[in-house]
């Protein structure tokens, strides 16, 4: 895993949240493509310093859509995301949408 690589430099409950919330933002994002009907790459990317993590999720999409079926799970994940991030939010670029979260070490 992405993360797994960065282990080494990172206190292990850091470790732990970053698992979770990069695997919550990705299932979002592939549940999400999943049901607007389109299917897009999605980037990972990770960025550490000595007091900040940032992950940044994107896909080539203009945002992340949720039918009401799927709407309480999405709920569910971004408030463990809003809960364990110390900032996040979602932005648009010139070739999607980025979900991006960042993690106090």
């Amino acid at each position: 895993m992405l993360v797994e690589s960065w282990a080494a430099k990172l206190d292990r409950e850091v470790l732990q949240v970053a698992r979770l919330l990069v695997s919550e933002v990705i299932s979002l994002s592939i549940r999400s493509q999943d049901h607007a009907g389109t299917r897009s790459d999605v980037e990972v990317s990770l960025k550490l310093n000595p007091w900040r993590m940032r992950i940044e999720v994107m896909r080539e999409a203009a945002r992340f859509v949720f039918p009401s079926a799927d709407a309480e799970s999405a709920d569910l994940s971004l408030s463990l995301v809003d809960e364990l991030a110390d900032r996040w939010g979602m932005s648009r670029t010139g070739n999607g949408t980025v979900c991006w979260l960042e993690i106090n070490c």
